[in-house]
């Protein structure tokens, strides 16, 4: 909405990561990638991927994606860590293996199922996989209910298939552009972090092995990169 412009947060979170140590991938969806395609310089939205690049320095580490497509239309154009913050389903594990020899990949995994369809296609192909477990801290869209007492085991039991690396895990409050106010918004993301750091802890307690909380919503980011605990 137009109380929260895309690109003056996205500007303000590469300049807070020098001074918070947050590391930081920048999302692009589907507008954004045609408009890199084509060189579209009427896509307004296109003048930020030259501010990533230029702001690696200042704390970008890589790109999010919102589908599998896009990851690989940015491994061709020399992105070197990408991830794909939305569920990929095992049927892609030949694209996947593919990117993961071109780039650091990561994908995120919120059933058991699925996680094992995952484990299994890696250890098939004699790959090793990084994911991150999705939590959903109130936008309702995916992810596990941080609530559920057999959350922090589902966290544990990612980490102990063979062929996925546990990275950590990873939340979109998403409802955050719902809200009305800005105090509102930075309720919302105070929230999601105690829930993802509540549920770090509870994992952490039955072995599983925690490198990252990654949050994601451009209202809230101002906001996460000054909140402990958030990396």
């Amino acid at each position: 909405g137009a109380a929260w412009p895309w690109r003056p947060t996205a500007l303000f979170a590469l300049t807070a990561t020098a001074a918070t140590g947050i590391a930081l991938a920048p999302l692009y969806t589907s507008n954004r990638v045609i408009g890199l395609i084509w060189a579209d310089r009427k896509d307004d939205d296109i003048d930020a991927f030259p501010t990533f690049i230029d702001g690696a320095d200042r704390g970008a580490i890589g790109i999010c994606c919102a589908k599998l497509g896009e990851a690989e239309v940015f491994a061709d154009a020399g992105i070197p860590d990408i991830r794909i913050p939305y569920p990929v389903h095992p049927s892609n594990a030949d694209r996947v293996v593919q990117l993961l020899d071109r780039v650091q990949l990561s994908i995120i995994t919120d059933l058991t199922e699925t996680a094992r369809e995952w484990s299994a296609a890696m250890t098939a192909a004699g790959r090793t996989l990084p994911v991150l477990v999705k939590v959903d801290v109130g936008f309702h869209r995916c992810g596990v209910d941080p609530h559920r007492p057999d959350a922090a085991d589902f966290v544990a039991e990612v980490g102990r298939l063979p062929g996925l690396r546990l990275k950590g895990l990873l939340s979109h409050a998403g409802h955050c552009y719902l809200a009305g106010s800005r105090d509102e918004v930075r309720a919302i993301a105070c929230e999601e972090a105690r829930l993802l750091t509540d549920l770090a802890a509870r994992a952490r307690a039955k072995g599983a092995e925690i490198e990252e909380i990654s949050v994601g919503a451009t209202p809230t980011a101002p906001f996460s990169a000054t909140i402990a605990g958030v990396t």
